[in-house]
């Protein structure tokens, strides 16, 4: 990525010295990627988001089902001696893997149906991708595709830990990023720093 740069964007109106109208941020916040995990940190990013974007929102939630099927069968020598024997072994490995595919996909609806709720009232159009793979990889790929200006990721997610600052996803994102990357910080709309 060359230089490390950081860019303050005074994102309130009222902020001293922001001397932003609307269009004039110093990114493109026309084609606006927002990661999903239904975290507080990723609602108010998608809040923001809204707030800002200029063209259309895009939200990315990833899901590991393959990492799911790989944890199961590292189990099956703990089955029980009926499962062991090789067509029901098939047979539960595929029940597993639809079960899995199906809940993960489900999951991943319900957060882009949140954010589209969101965008719906904020009367702004909004697109899905809910690729399969390690979230943090998934969220590179988009980003690399060109069809996004900018990222908008919560600092911390659902797996946030007491006294962190920044999650694991949101650095391995920000340290690999061809693109400009909005951090929010705060849980809640009103006092988002980034």
């Amino acid at each position: 990525m060359g230089e490390d740069m950081v860019v303050n964007i005074a994102i309130d109106a009222g902020t001293e010295g922001a001397g932003n109208t609307v269009g004039t941020a110093p990114v493109a916040l026309g084609r606006i990627l927002v990661a999903l995990d239904q975290s507080d940190y990723a609602n108010n990013a998608m809040k923001q988001a809204l707030r800002l974007a200029t063209g259309h929102v895009t939200g990315i939630h990833a899901y590991a089902a393959r990492l799911h099927d790989r944890r199961f069968k590292q189990m099956e020598g703990g089955l029980p001696e009926r499962y062991r024997r090789e067509s029901e072994m098939e047979h539960q490995r595929d029940v597993h893997e639809d079960l899995i595919g199906m809940g993960l996909g489900l999951i991943s609806d319900s957060y882009h149906d949140a954010a589209k709720a969101l965008a719906v009232k904020a009367d702004m159009p909004f697109r899905r991708l809910s690729p399969e793979g390690k979230n943090y990889a998934c969220l590179l790929d988009a980003m690399r595709t060109g069809d996004h200006d900018v990222l908008f990721i919560g600092a911390l997610g659902l797996g946030a830990v007491a006294g962190s600052t920044i999650g694991t996803v949101a650095e391995r994102v920000v340290r690999r990023s061809d693109i400009d990357v909005f951090i929010v910080k705060d849980r809640q709309i009103g006092r988002a720093h980034v």
